[in-house]
């Protein structure tokens, strides 16, 4: 073979070449074939190290795609997205607030619920019910005034039912005309031809049940209330007059009505006394109320089954 020819040797390795990257193939695919947990012990480190290495060119081919191909602002409808999120977010702060008061009004009606039932007038056979006030009607000419409650017939509201406040002070009572879902209570201020018993602060209730008390029958004129006694007794002013009215439901006894104002001889009737009683509250500024009455189940029952009948 002369010198500088080395086709021979070029004919040798050529083959060689081939089989190592046919073997090379071979063990490539082979190592495809085999399942993944018999190479993630000792490929993963191999892949760290890679990873480690090829970092900087990913880095590099990352910037050319974005640079292509951009991608999606995520933030372009921010500004719309942001605007639903706060309206629900204020949304649900209303309602959140909504049942916080309304959380608080139901406790304080228990609360109330529970200070009148421990009245002493009230008994086993006493139903209670608690309303708030949504409406006024002033006096006038023709009418005494009235408060407008959120509770009517649908809730057991029945005509002649008294309104209290707590079951302490005398409010009014309930009128003859009960709507299905409101009912109209009659002020005290506007009540007139019922009785009271006079008693020193302090024992309204024991008093209302005392015969020997000066009891009187209160009148109501020119806005004032007045009554006459004829019966003899102490009374001073400041002295409570209570409810002692036999007709009323008698969880009413001893509810106090107002104070003495004033306690004079009449100067037509010198053996009789004039008693002018101021009540405790105005009855037409009361934001809730307290109904209680006697009535036995069966008689509610068939109010409450008239109300549904008459629902259109």
């Amino acid at each position: 073979m002369a010198r500088g020819d080395h086709r021979p040797l070029f004919r040798t390795r050529a083959p060689t070449r081939l089989r190592a990257w046919l073997l090379t193939l071979a063990t490539l695919i082979g190592l495809s074939l085999l399942p993944t947990r018999w190479l993630a012990g000792w490929t993963a480190d191999v892949a760290g190290f890679a990873n480690v290495i090829l970092t900087p060119s990913k880095h590099a081919l990352t910037s050319v795609r974005h640079w292509l191909r951009p991608p999606p602002d995520i933030f372009a409808g921010a500004p719309e997205k942001l605007r639903e999120l706060e309206l629900r977010n204020e949304e649900a702060i209303k309602r959140y607030r909504q049942l916080e008061i309304e959380r608080d009004g139901l406790q304080e009606r228990i609360a109330m619920l529970e200070r009148a039932k421990r009245w002493p007038a009230a008994g086993d056979l006493t139903r209670l019910r608690a309303g708030t006030v949504i409406g006024v009607t002033r006096p006038s000419a023709r009418s005494a005034g009235a408060l407008q409650l959120n509770i009517g017939a649908m809730h057991g509201v029945l005509p002649g039912m008294v309104a209290s406040i707590e079951g302490e002070i005398f409010v009014g009572r309930v009128a003859e005309t009960v709507q299905r879902f409101s009912a109209s209570v009659i002020p005290s201020t506007g009540l007139s031809g019922f009785a009271v018993r006079f008693s020193p602060p302090g024992s309204p209730f024991a008093q209302a049940t005392n015969d020997a008390a000066p009891r009187g029958v209160l009148t109501v004129k020119d806005d004032v209330w007045t009554v006459d006694l004829s019966q003899p007794g102490a009374i001073a002013v400041g002295w409570v007059a209570c409810v002692a009215e036999d007709r009323w439901p008698r969880s009413a006894l001893g509810l106090r009505v107002g104070v003495v104002e004033s306690v004079s001889v009449r100067d037509d009737a010198p053996l009789m006394r004039r008693i002018t009683v101021r009540s405790f509250v105005d009855p037409l500024r009361v934001e809730r109320v307290v109904l209680a009455d006697d009535a036995d189940p069966a008689t509610v029952e068939r109010s409450i089954d008239a109300a549904r009948e008459a629902q259109p």
